[in-house]
């Protein structure tokens, strides 16, 4: 072989070789791998430069492959790896690698039934937050809360002071109180004992108590017994209106007795203070009565529980308001018999 074929051969190679080069610097390997691009729109693009990896899921699929301005905002022309599904509601973001610098385009994946992008389409972006922005606003609120911090403790040293200031004053009287209270207790220690006792005592009494009370007091509500009636049914309190109306004629009577007898009535309530310490007996009584009651046991036990008394008393009230209207007309003939036998006396 000649030296001028050699040349030739070397000649032809070398072209070959930059045609390779030419044709994988303007995408020959992008029709190779099968790669597609895509346009994405964002108002800012801080730190992104060509060839900055693009992500899909957190997986390396492409690159940065140009940046430039359209209209108001930043168009960013991705490629993208042919076996990489970008879907139509996928969102590309622009995120930061380190805290050292660096950014790259992250996009998610979108839902399968959402259709694929093809070569040329746009992909829905999303503003990221900067990462120094975020550590700025980090630092802000750090120094907000420092100066905060600052001033609590000024205004903790400042009421600590005037506490110290107002004990420091007062502290002769308060240790009097507490000497005061101290030997009060003391000098009282049995006696608090007791009542201590005696209320721990009396608790599942007044428990119990309470509890018939309820239950008494539920039975009148739901209208059972004589009280129950009473209170429930409205025919007797008209009954009882009525009557009240005979009596009236009577309680003035009754009034002048008791205004002639002013003093003997005085006279019985003074004796009536020496039935006082007979009351805390009665105390103890109240809780068997009102078990007495609910078992419907005695008078008024029966009361509670039966209302055939309801119906005699209902009886009783129309004959005493009759009684009373006779009463009421009975009074001008008692009156005048009264004159006239006065009057021979």
């Amino acid at each position: 072989m000649s030296r001028e074929m050699k040349v030739g051969i070397f000649f032809i190679l070398g072209m070959a070789i930059l045609g390779v080069l030419t044709f994988y610097a303007g995408g020959f390997e992008d029709w190779l791998k099968k790669r597609y691009t895509l346009r994405a729109y964002f108002d800012r693009v801080d730190g992104l430069a060509k060839e900055d990896n693009v992500t899909l899921a957190g997986v390396e699929v492409g690159e940065v492959r140009d940046l430039k301005i359209s209209d108001s905002r930043v168009e960013v022309t991705l490629i993208i790896d042919g076996d990489a599904a970008v879907r139509k509601d996928s969102i590309a973001r622009i995120e930061a690698e380190s805290l050292l610098g660096g950014k790259y385009v992250a996009v998610t994946v979108g839902s399968p039934e959402s259709p694929r992008l093809k070569d040329g389409d746009v992909v829905q972006t999303e503003e990221a937050g900067d990462l120094m922005k975020m550590l700025q606003n980090v630092a802000d609120v750090a120094e907000d809360l420092r100066t905060m911090v600052k001033n609590f403790n000024a205004n903790q040293e400042k009421i600590a002071a005037q506490i110290d200031d107002i004990l420091g004053e007062n502290r002769e009287n308060i240790r009097t109180s507490f000497e005061s209270l101290s030997r009060i207790v003391t000098e009282n220690e049995e006696g608090i004992k007791e009542t201590i006792a005696a209320l721990r005592d009396a608790a599942p009494k007044l428990r119990d108590t309470m509890e018939s009370v309820d239950n008494i007091a539920k039975k009148i509500e739901r209208g059972e017994g004589t009280i129950g009636k009473l209170v429930q049914d409205e025919s007797l309190y008209n009954e009882m209106k009525e009557l009240s109306a005979g009596l009236t004629e009577a309680s003035a009577t009754v009034n002048r007795i008791l205004g002639d007898n002013e003093e003997d009535i005085r006279a019985m309530i003074a004796s009536l203070k020496n039935v006082a310490p007979k009351l805390e007996k009665s105390m103890d009584r109240i809780d068997t009565i009102t078990q007495k009651i609910e078992k419907g046991e005695g008078t008024l036990g029966k009361l509670v529980q039966d209302d055939t008394l309801y119906k005699e008393a209902t009886r009783m009230f129309k004959e005493s308001r009759h009684a009373a209207e006779d009463v009421r007309e009975q009074v001008p003939i008692i009156t005048f018999t009264s004159v006239i036998f006065a009057a021979f006396q």
